[in-house]
């Protein structure tokens, strides 16, 4: 939701999910990753990206089939271990040029 331009080659969309949903007022709503995979299992190389932007879901008590639910995504009642999960792989795959290990 946050990219202007959700075709722009410089970004990568990854979601662990892509659906196609009608809502209550009837637009539609579409979730079309470039990739699918998980937050918290990465699949790319270690050090990939100069920028990682982490934008997980932020709820976890919205229902399975409300508009917020559907259009950002819901966290697992692990939420806290999934983010630290999350954090981690974006970590791994960003890449701090001049830093030390």
């Amino acid at each position: 939701m946050m990219w202007f331009d959700k075709a722009d080659p410089r970004a990568v969309f990854c979601d662990i999910r892509e659906e196609m949903h009608t809502l209550c007022d009837g637009r539609e709503l579409h979730i079309q990753p470039d990739k699918l995979m998980d937050f918290r299992r990465l699949e790319f190389a270690d050090e990939t990206f100069s920028l990682v932007v982490f934008d997980p879901p932020h709820l976890v008590r919205a229902g399975k089939q409300s508009w917020l639910g559907l259009k950002y995504g819901t966290l697992s009642n692990e939420w806290a271990e999934d983010l630290r999960q999350g954090f981690h792989e974006c970590f791994r795959v960003v890449l701090f040029e001049g830093m030390n290990a």
